[in-house]
């Protein structure tokens, strides 16, 4: 039961959470916004249309950043995978690629449902997809920063 609350936690607490739920509020609170921006995105050159590939390039290269925060190259005995917390890492970075699954999903279905983002439903889920996947990026860059510079110190010492 500590472990789904755990879980939970690491969820809800998040910055990824955070852009979903501002996403939200804007959406329900403040519609004329998107009324403005639509507008906007409207006259924009064909451009606009793809910027679904945005977060599927993102998840993409988190997918290949989480195996380097798992399996970092500088330990080659594998002493990261016998450390007690390995698995509450592996948690937080499956929690992490899982965030990165739906954006992506999100941002290719508003490109679907809307290719030239004309409504603003369509603009909001797209930004929301592009923002949190790109501070999941963020958090997949300095975890693996971190990673690194702990097995590197640590690794060629044992």
């Amino acid at each position: 039961m500590k472990e789904l609350i755990d879980s939970a936690r690491r969820i809800v607490i998040s910055p990824e959470f955070l852009v979903v739920a501002l996403a939200l509020w804007v959406m329900y609170e403040e519609p004329q916004w998107l009324t403005g921006v639509s507008n906007a995105l409207s006259a924009a050159p064909d451009g606009v249309k793809y910027l679904a590939v945005v977060p599927v390039a993102v998840a993409a290269w988190c997918i290949q950043q989480s195996r380097a925060i798992l399996f970092p190259p500088e330990d080659s005995k594998g002493l990261l995978q016998e450390w007690p917390k390995f698995k509450k890492l592996k948690e937080r970075v499956l929690i992490g690629l899982a965030y990165q699954v739906v954006f992506c999903t999100l941002g290719i279905g508003a490109w679907v449902v809307s290719p030239n983002l004309s409504n603003g439903t369509s603009i909001i889920v797209m930004a929301m997809a592009i923002v949190g996947s790109l501070f999941g990026a963020i958090t997949f860059f300095l975890a693996g920063i971190m990673a690194s510079e702990i097995t590197k110190r640590y690794a060629t010492k044992i």
